[in-house]
């Protein structure tokens, strides 16, 4: 486990300065050198230091351990954004040219952002190589919606439509990778269906 910086910074000057300090040799007719306090401050920063990486070890340990809620949470976020993605698909023709920017716009920003932005924890979960082959899909989801969001400010429809459903394909290759890759909870990204029609 990489120690946290802090803690190597605190823990190797407190070792370099009790070795420096217990180098010297007491005066004449003392049983103690003057650089006592030195090597006690010393032994003090070393302390300091096991401390804080103690605790760093904790955060990490408590972080590993909610991993799964994070998954669920991003995963739960992950169907949100495909439901959105869907509507907007449906409602296409009856969208104008502004409308759709605005629509697709809030999808980048508030639902495939998110969820690109947390890859970590994809990677995490699922590994490094099926963690990465989520990573990439997600991150093409989110080239082919920027397509489709800049041809519509060209006031090119059927460019716009086609980088659209690339983007949406691409997000249901993300979710049949969570599925095939043994998420623990599928329900999740099943999700009920009526709840979309509704927003």
């Amino acid at each position: 486990m990489k120690l946290p910086a802090p803690a190597v910074f605190f823990y190797v000057s407190g070792v370099l300065l009790a070795i420096s300090a217990a180098a010297k040799f007491p005066p004449p007719g003392r049983t103690w050198p003057d650089s006592l306090p030195i090597f006690l401050g010393g032994v003090l920063l070393c302390g300091v230091g096991l401390v804080v990486w103690r605790a760093g070890r904790r955060s990490a340990t408590a972080q590993v351990a909610d991993n799964d809620q994070t998954t669920e949470a991003i995963a739960r976020q992950l169907q949100q954004c495909r439901r959105r993605a869907e509507r907007i698909d449906r409602e296409w023709g009856g969208l104008d040219s502004q409308s759709l920017r605005a629509r697709i716009d809030e999808l980048l920003v508030r639902w495939i952002g998110p969820v690109v932005e947390n890859r970590f924890v994809w990677i995490e979960q699922y590994g490094v190589q099926r963690g990465a082959d989520i990573v990439l899909k997600l991150s093409q989801a989110q080239r082919d919606f920027n397509r489709a969001w800049s041809a519509t400010a060209d006031i090119s429809r059927n460019e716009a439509r086609i980088s659209f459903h690339d983007g949406l394909a691409a997000m249901e290759e993300v979710v049949d990778s969570i599925k095939r890759h043994g998420w623990q909870d599928p329900a999740a990204l099943e999700g009920d269906t009526r709840s979309a029609s509704g927003r």
